[in-house]
């Protein structure tokens, strides 16, 4: 069965990319990306985030269990201005739909720490086969024009898991990485 996490990667906010022409402003810093609304008030856009997954080591595969986004609605003062919401969340393994997160409404100052309202749990846990990607639905507030959607990172965690045998979702050993 499953192990304990293994490993746990961190994407940079700054790696986001957004899709399609959105008309967004996004600025990259040190501390992750700005996405600012002027041109899009009211709407939603989505980005997304390739997370790189650990490979098979020595017989270990590493089965995804939980994605955490650590992201800011609220305004640069601090001050309770909400300027939008996560609205979904969905996983993807290559082209194929791990998990959605739908109809969520998720707000707020979420820059450090894990809880429900930035960790995604997957239950079961998925072996990725083909590279983990992280899309996020953000609706920008209405009447709200300032206030920019702060992402600072993305991560996922991966539990160890020993198997039997030289066989990796059927493939050998000695091809696994090619």
């Amino acid at each position: 069965m499953f192990g304990a996490v293994k490993a746990t990667v961190w994407l940079h906010g700054s790696a986001l990319r957004s899709e399609g022409e959105t008309g967004l402003t996004i600025q990259y810093k040190d501390d992750g990306a700005y996405i600012l609304s002027t041109p899009n008030r009211g709407n939603t856009a989505w980005f997304h985030f390739d997370i790189p997954n650990p490979a098979c080591f020595s017989d270990t595969i590493s089965p995804l269990s939980r994605v955490m986004i650590l992201y800011n609605t609220l305004s640069e003062g601090g001050e309770p201005i909400n300027g939008g919401a996560i609205t979904h969340v969905r996983l993807y393994d290559g082209v194929s739909l791990i998990n959605a997160f739908d109809d969520l409404q998720l707000s707020g100052w979420h820059l450090s720490g894990h809880v429900d309202t930035n960790t995604f749990r997957i239950d079961p846990p998925h072996v990725i086969v083909s590279g983990l990607r992280v899309s996020i639905c953000y609706r920008f507030a209405p009447d709200i024009v300032s206030i920019p959607f702060h992402i600072a990172s993305i991560g996922a965690d991966f539990l160890s898991n020993e198997l039997e045998g030289n066989e990796v979702s059927g493939r050998s050993q000695n091809n696994v990485g090619i």
